[in-house]
């Protein structure tokens, strides 16, 4: 895109502030626009900093520096509600972090075996993720299309269990188990979720059925150009909206050579013609009953098993109100005083 170096750093839409500045990896400094249509907003400037860290983001909190934090995990929201210095504002996302297998021979012969993804996808302590991990800031997915879409439905979520994994271990010809190697991306996920503390936790489910993962740390660069290019046999990763109807996740994971599906080499005829003319058609209903059969074929092929989609936690200083969560655009920063 040649507008990119124009766009980085100049606002072309008309909300309630503009771009003043970006600076990669440092701040986002966005400037009241005073031809804003509406009443002009609260603030004459507002500083997004780039704060990696969960714990330095919920200090400067606490001492005053910054006015609201996210990528706060369970222990550090919990921390933050004792303290009394602010208050704790939830909303439900629509994000996601799935694992993600492939599905290609030349990347893993093991993995390749549709019964040995099943078989992974069974293996996983869900609950434990959700209420050990998370603390309960989380529901279960019930595959890569978020709880709340159209078509998506809870009651399709895998439940463990360790003796239907056993069973397809041995159905192909892996008794025993396997042994494989993950690559995963050394940062913190959506939801405040550390990578490193996510496969740990998987390391343990796996072994309970005898697949050993062989974890390796990677940057998060690293990791990413790897697992775009379809070069990783498995590893976790995360996935946000870009706008809240369920196409928006259908097509990237269904359609062979789209942006997820690529990833894994996954290619499944039906899958992909469920997800395209499920976004030519108009009738809610039939749409869901279409993203309500993808979702079956998605488990059944256990390319991707969809692990959590968390709850977000604000840490909110005092004398800061308005702030609502939005599952697509975050905040919404007109509304905030």
């Amino acid at each position: 895109d040649r507008a990119t170096d124009w766009l980085d750093q100049n606002s072309a839409g008309t909300g309630p502030y503009v771009l003043k500045k970006w600076t990669r990896g440092v701040e986002v400094v966005l400037e009241r626009n005073p031809n804003y249509w509406r009443r002009p907003a609260s603030f004459a400037r507002i500083v997004i900093r780039d704060i990696p860290d969960p714990a330095t983001q919920l200090e400067q909190v606490e001492r005053g520096d910054v006015a609201i934090a996210e990528s706060l995990d369970a222990d550090l929201t919990a921390r933050f509600r004792r303290s009394a210095k602010g208050q704790v504002v939830e909303g439900n996302t629509l994000d996601m972090i799935y694992l993600a297998m492939t599905t290609s021979p030349q990347v893993s012969s093991a993995l390749a075996e549709r019964k040995l993804r099943q078989a992974v996808m069974y293996a996983i302590d869900y609950d434990g993720i959700i209420k050990g991990l998370m603390r309960g800031a989380a529901v279960q997915l019930p595959t890569v299309i978020p709880v709340g879409l159209l078509g998506s439905d809870p009651a399709l979520a895998p439940k463990r269990d360790l003796a239907r994994a056993r069973q397809l271990l041995a159905e192909a010809g892996y008794p025993n188990g396997f042994s494989v190697k993950m690559v995963y991306p050394t940062r913190v996920l959506v939801g405040g979720l550390s990578a490193e503390t996510l496969v740990t936790k998987l390391q343990a489910d796996l072994a309970k059925v005898g697949v050993q993962l062989g974890l390796e740390p990677r940057e998060a660069v690293a990791w990413r150009a790897d697992y775009r290019a379809g070069k990783l046999a498995i590893t976790i990763a995360d996935w946000t909206p870009d706008f809240p109807d369920t196409h928006g996740w259908a097509v990237p994971f269904a359609v062979k050579g789209a942006a997820a599906a690529r990833r894994v080499h996954y290619d499944n005829p039906r899958a992909a013609q469920l997800a395209i003319e499920a976004g030519r058609i108009t009738d809610p209903a039939r749409r869901a009953q279409m993203y309500r059969e993808l979702q079956q074929i998605f488990n059944t092929d256990a390319a991707y098993v969809g692990l959590i989609q968390p709850k977000v936690n604000l840490a909110v200083g005092p004398g800061v109100a308005g702030v609502i969560y939005n599952p697509v655009y975050f905040l919404d920063y007109y509304y905030v005083r």
